[in-house]
């Protein structure tokens, strides 16, 4: 990381792994518990793996209430598995199974204190998945999502955040689709040692949840 003036920070992650070794091994069946059900007779799986990742970022200060966050991310995944002649202990040339997953994307966040009692929160997030792969071919899926939210304090004992976040996505030999998820959180201060907490969710799963703390 480095900071390129007062307000201006740049920020990378990056790294890189290598793997090899046997494939996971699952039983035949029942009447053969100890034989081994994901190798052919007289070989066994060997697997290799390569992953790569660069994550740059860059921070601005804007003014004293607002600040702007970019992220980018790149990944990619390399695997392949080979048979390996057990009597020879010789790896057959040719991958039986192999893939190449690359990810690009990128997200840019805004956080916006609006005044003394109030924080916003906005942003949208872009990504591209590309995967090819001798069992299942190829295919790609863009995703982008774009979110807010308010966090607002009033009488210095009721606290209210509300957002929103909308998620899209198009997939080879699916189509488009899209969602829109909301959220409600209510907190109020009953007593120094007391809080009395609400919140309301949509997304992968709704929930709806009241709790009554004491500290």
């Amino acid at each position: 990381g480095y900071n390129l003036n007062p307000r201006l920070r740049f920020d990378v992650m990056s790294g890189y792994g290598t793997n090899k070794g046997g494939f996971f091994i699952y039983w035949e069946d029942l009447n053969h518990s100890f034989s081994n059900g994901s190798d052919p007779h007289g070989y066994q799986t060997r697997s290799r793996y390569k992953n790569t990742y660069v994550f740059p970022s860059i921070s601005y200060v804007l003014n004293e209430r607002m600040m702007l966050l970019v992220r980018g991310r790149m990944n990619r995944t390399y695997s392949e598995d080979h048979l390996r002649n057990t009597i020879d202990n010789v790896d057959l040339p040719d991958a039986f199974r192999s893939s190449t997953a690359i990810t690009h994307g990128g997200e840019a966040q805004l956080n916006w204190q609006i005044h003394r009692q109030g924080i916003m929160v906005m942003g949208c997030d872009l990504q591209k998945d590309a995967v090819e792969a001798i069992q299942f071919d190829s295919c790609e899926v863009v995703k982008a999502a774009y979110y807010m939210q308010l966090e607002h304090r009033l009488w210095d004992r009721f606290k209210a955040t509300l957002g929103a976040r909308y998620d899209w996505e198009n997939a080879d030999r699916i189509g488009k689709s899209g969602d829109l998820s909301k959220k409600l959180g209510l907190n109020v201060t009953l007593t120094p040692s007391t809080n009395l907490r609400f919140s309301y969710g949509e997304g992968f799963s709704n929930h709806v949840r009241a709790t009554f703390d004491l500290r």
